[in-house]
């Protein structure tokens, strides 16, 4: 019994280690085909719908490129509307899909283009402040938009520039048609654009070339980041994001002096005679033709003068050009001004014969015996008077004319007009008119000054080339010295002078050359001082004075690669007696003094200047001295028999080219051009 029970013991142990295996077995082989058909619907499952996220985001890029190509053809045919070589054209933008929108609006984004002050940034003439419009193409979070004339993508946060507007900048001339859309619609795939009719020129009331400040461009814009990039890559300058406002801004600068317009310019009182005279040539024009200079050019009759004080002609001094006065003039002795006297104060004529014309702010007066020659004008925005005189030409005054103490006989061929009375004729022969409209005074609202300090740039260049040039390779400098520099940017530590018998030969033959000195600089003697600008400009920077004395400085190039020779002192300047600067061609814009000096201005004795004068402070003309170019300063008289010859090639010059941390601009070419966008059914 126990034994057969244990034997069946025995044996239902056996059966469950041995004949349940197969059943096991079989259990796991259900659950792995289980697993593996679990596995393979995962698995499919994922392909499919990785294989659907796949197709749908190659089907979104293909939309996407399909739209941005129609939207490069909208661009092409809205430019020929807006610009005037089309009426209307017709654009098939491509089916409109579910989920997909087109539309126009005329309130996306803006532009605004400004002429500021350089020194407060504050805006001083808005040139164009436009609504840009767009016309817009959403295809699932990827919008593509026409806008300003250009196409622009936008995704997520970021924006990329499909194809530029109709911007240009070259050189210094910013040309900028901007084509803006002026309706507000949802759209069908195809759409007409059409001429809005109402183009502007936005720089009617703009001074074209901008004399002064810097133009800046800001534009709002949901792609105002690809915007900027398209600033950066065509001005070559970094821009100014406003993340949180969407706007970006670039700005140019106005060269700080586009040209130089005058022969003698002085920023106070002036003074001129014993001899002397303010003449002009064109150092461009046809050598041998005249008798001035180097090149015996002609003489021509462009040689002005504009002081921003009282000023006074007298002895036989003779001005080849106009004169123009901030406040009172007087002309007397046998003073001539072969061009016409503005002033904006009162103009006393002291001569006797006078063949010229005035314009004056305040009242005109002849202080001696008048004899006014046919075909002069005189117009005074006060009273003229005269005591006594012959009148030939015409005197038309916004006050009284009144004639005293004298024979005053109006000529045939005169007349008088006169916004008062007119008294005191012994002879009226010619017209005269009593209460007659004001004189035209438009002439005196130039604005003229010297439009930026010499002594800022000055600093400005000591302060840059002290610090990046290397040690100047074998100049010292001293007695009997003979020393030449090339091509490069050095750097003298302290004074660096040349006495005895010396010469100093720069030659910038295969590029620029800068000599940064580190004190004064001083060259005298019987010496020479080469300077070869062939291969690029000279810049002599001098932390302290700059003088010549018994020296020849002579600029020599090859014609057609001649470059500017500028020395920036930090303190006087002196050309001193038994020297000149000078070059072959008898050019004046060729060598430019620029001088920091407060209280010590600038001295020119040589017998020859050819070259421009820049002076902080006051300017000193030797007797007898020739000036083949220009001088500008804050005060200066020349009545010792000097003479200056205008060169008119200066009023191309730039008078600061060196020093601008902004791309330029000088021309702006600007206009709005709209157009409409609808539907075409």
């Amino acid at each position: 019994m126990s034994r057969a029970a244990g034997s069946h013991g025995g044996s239902g142990a056996g059966e469950s280690s041995n004949g349940g295996a197969p059943r096991d077995r079989g259990q796991s082989e259900v659950l792995g085909v289980v697993l593996l058909l679990g596995i393979t619907i995962l698995g499919v499952t994922s392909v499919v719908a990785l294989g659907g996220s796949a197709i749908d985001d190659s089907q979104h890029a293909v939309r996407v490129s399909s739209t941005t190509d129609s939207m490069t053809q909208f661009d092409s045919k809205a430019s020929r509307v807006a610009l005037g070589w089309s009426n209307s054209q017709r654009v098939d933008l491509g089916a409109v899909r579910d989920g997909e929108r087109v539309y126009a609006t005329d309130d996306a984004g803006w532009m605004n283009i400004s002429v500021n002050d350089r020194e407060t940034g504050a805006a001083k003439q808005v040139v164009m402040n436009q609504s840009l419009g767009a016309l817009v193409y959403e295809v699932g979070d990827t919008t593509i938009a026409y806008q300003g004339g250009g196409v622009w993508q936008k995704s997520g946060n970021g924006s990329v520039m499909v194809s530029p507007p109709e911007a240009h900048y070259q050189g210094t001339t910013l040309t900028l048609p901007l084509v803006t859309v002026n309706s507000s619609s949802s759209l069908d795939s195809t759409v007409i654009v059409r001429d809005d009719g109402t183009s502007a020129n936005a720089v009617d009331n703009l001074e074209n070339p901008i004399r002064s400040g810097t133009v800046s461009i800001t534009v709002h814009s949901d792609y105002y980041q690809a915007w900027g990039r398209f600033f950066e890559e065509r001005t070559e300058t970094s821009v100014a994001y406003d993340h949180a406002r969407n706007t970006v801004t670039v700005t140019l600068a106005v060269p700080m002096d586009t040209g130089v317009d005058y022969a003698f310019m002085i920023q106070g009182n002036a003074g001129f005679g014993g001899g002397a005279s303010v003449s002009s040539y064109n150092s461009t024009s046809t050598p041998g033709a005249g008798s001035v200079g180097v090149g015996n050019y002609e003489e021509t009759s462009s040689g002005d003068v504009y002081v921003t004080g009282d000023t006074s002609s007298s002895g036989s001094g003779t001005v080849n050009g106009d004169i123009f006065v901030k406040g009172n003039y007087t002309i007397d002795g046998e003073s001539d001004v072969q061009g016409t006297i503005y002033a904006t104060g009162d103009v006393d004529i002291g001569v006797t014969n006078f063949d010229g014309d005035v314009v004056a702010g305040g009242d005109v007066t002849a202080t001696s015996y008048l004899s006014q020659s046919e075909g002069s004008t005189i117009r005074a925005g006060g009273n003229f008077s005269m005591g006594g005189g012959e009148l030939a030409g015409t005197v038309h005054t916004g006050g009284d004319f009144r004639a005293s103490n004298g024979w005053s006989v109006l000529e045939d061929t005169g007349s008088i007009e006169a916004t008062g009375t007119v008294s005191g004729l012994d002879r009226r022969h010619g017209t005269v008119n009593e209460g007659a409209s004001p004189p035209n005074l438009r002439a005196l609202d130039r604005t003229t000054t010297l439009r930026q300090s010499p002594k800022d740039r000055v600093e400005q260049a000591v302060a840059t080339y002290m610090d990046e040039s290397d040690p100047a390779p074998g100049l010292s400098g001293g007695e009997n010295a003979r020393e030449t520099l090339t091509s490069g940017s050095y750097y003298h530590d302290g004074d660096l002078s040349y006495s005895g018998d010396p010469s100093l030969t720069i030659n910038s033959t295969t590029g620029p050359t800068t000599l940064a000195v580190d004190g004064d600089f001083s060259i005298e003697g019987d010496a020479d001082m080469t300077l070869n600008t062939t291969g690029g400009p000279i810049r002599l920077i001098v932390n302290g004075s700059f003088t010549t004395s018994s020296t020849d400085v002579d600029v020599t190039c090859k014609p057609g690669s001649c470059h500017k020779v500028s020395v920036y002192a930090n303190g006087t300047g002196t050309v001193g007696s038994g020297g000149s600067v000078t070059n072959d061609a008898g050019r004046g814009d060729l060598f430019w003094l620029y001088t920091a000096a407060d209280n010590a201005g600038t001295t020119i004795k040589g017998s020859s200047y050819y070259g421009v004068v820049y002076s902080q402070s006051s300017v000193d003309l030797g007797g007898g001295t020739n000036v083949y170019g220009a001088v500008l300063t804050s005060q200066a008289g020349i009545n010792g028999g000097q003479q200056i010859y205008f060169d008119e090639a200066l009023l191309e010059a730039n008078t600061f080219p060196e020093y601008a941390s902004l791309p330029e601009v000088t021309y702006l070419h600007v206009s709005t051009n709209p157009v409409n966008v609808t539907s075409s059914n």
